[in-house]
């Protein structure tokens, strides 16, 4: 049975503080730091949703969902926005494609890359050499824009011995939009 529907003192405060337009979080809020003591006073404002919107559970009076902020009669998800392609990175190769040799950290010439921001506009890159842990750091005093980003990794990795530079793992930050320019395959 439902908290609010068994305990007709906690029914009685989470209505009368609904009344005041108190949102759910407010009220389980103020219900743990007025009752520190007593657990059985202590509800979720996902249970007070559910008592106002839920039919099977609605312990509080039908018009109660007036008084939320929302005034709506029914709970919805938040929709999630669609994407309009800004922000994609194009060509992207999912992490999950790597071989096996560049996860088990067994063959040399697998990178990591990653950028540092400083107190702005310093920032610096950062390429890690997966099996020996040799760290290169790449300064970026033009700016972290994808063009002089890639442009800066791409010197950087240019004086790496032939078989030491087979691939490049970046996270999706903007700053590798031009990624495919910077080839990190044996050259």
């Amino acid at each position: 049975m439902p908290r609010l529907a068994s305990d007709e003192r906690l029914r009685a405060v989470v209505l009368s503080r609904l009344e005041l337009d108190w949102s759910p979080q407010q009220i389980a809020a103020w219900l743990r730091r007025e009752h520190p003591h007593e657990p059985g006073m202590w509800v979720s404002h996902e249970t007070i949703y559910r008592a106002v919107y839920l039919p099977a559970s609605r312990n509080l009076p039908k018009s109660t969902y007036q008084r939320l902020r929302s005034g709506r009669t029914m709970r919805r998800p938040r929709l999630v926005k669609r994407s309009h392609g800004r922000g994609h990175l194009r060509d992207m190769v999912s992490i999950h494609h790597r071989p096996a040799t560049v996860t088990d950290r067994l063959e040399p010439g697998h990178w990591e890359g990653d950028l540092v921001m400083g107190k702005r506009p310093s920032a610096v890159a950062t390429l890690v050499e997966r099996t020996t842990r040799y760290l290169k750091i790449v300064p970026l005093p033009d700016g972290i824009k994808a063009k002089d980003v890639s442009i800066a990794v791409a010197r950087a990795l240019f004086n790496v011995p032939p078989g030491m530079c087979k691939s490049l793992t970046w996270d999706r930050g903007r700053e590798m939009a031009d990624h495919a320019w910077v080839c990190c395959t044996d050259r």
